[in-house]
């Protein structure tokens, strides 16, 4: 199950099928229940969440949704319109950029490795403030990716492996301002 803490808050889903929830870090009792951005699907692995600045994204299914962090108001929501799984988004402020993969695993697909990753069929690039697309790169479609960093104008993929797992976990590098696979 993923969490994250920040200030003194933690941030969860508490059950399969319940809503995304903020903590207070001190005493454990439910400060606030996102009920607009979906829940937690049998297979956890379809959705990660990430809280930057005062905004929480979080990735469910085939949707991206941007929330304020204080109220859970929904600011945008983005879904495939292929119907793809949306994964391991990463938001970069000082760009305006989102980044997540798509993916068209089946429900059976067990992401939650030591280094969760999925085969993707494109990397998809959205502007931060509203949402809409950037770019979507298919030239990484088939690529085990479970990691984007961005720095530098280009974004690093990362697949499976790590240090001292026996394989190269760099996938390729995309650069940002043409969405062309390095």
């Amino acid at each position: 199950m993923h969490l994250a803490a920040v200030a003194n808050r933690i941030y969860m889903y508490l059950e399969e099928d319940g809503l995304f929830t903020a903590l207070d870090s001190a005493a454990g009792k439910v400060i606030l229940t996102y009920s607009k951005a979906g829940t937690l699907p049998s297979n956890t692995g379809f959705v990660s969440f990430r809280v930057f600045d005062d905004r929480i994204i979080i990735a469910s299914r085939n949707t991206l949704y941007l929330l304020a962090e204080a109220t859970g108001d929904i600011l945008w929501q983005y879904s495939d319109p292929r119907q793809k799984l949306l994964l391991f988004p990463t938001v970069y402020p000082g760009i305006g950029r989102v980044f997540c993969i798509a993916s068209d695993i089946d429900e059976d697909y067990k992401i939650e490795h030591r280094w969760p990753n999925a085969p993707a069929t494109a990397v998809i690039c959205l502007e931060s403030a509203a949402g809409n697309v950037v770019w979507r790169n298919t030239q990484v479609a088939g690529k085990h990716i479970g990691q984007l960093i961005y720095n530098d104008g280009c974004l690093a993929l990362f697949g499976p492996g790590g240090i001292g797992a026996g394989k190269d976990p760099f996938t390729g590098c995309i650069r940002v301002s043409d969405a062309k696979l390095l």
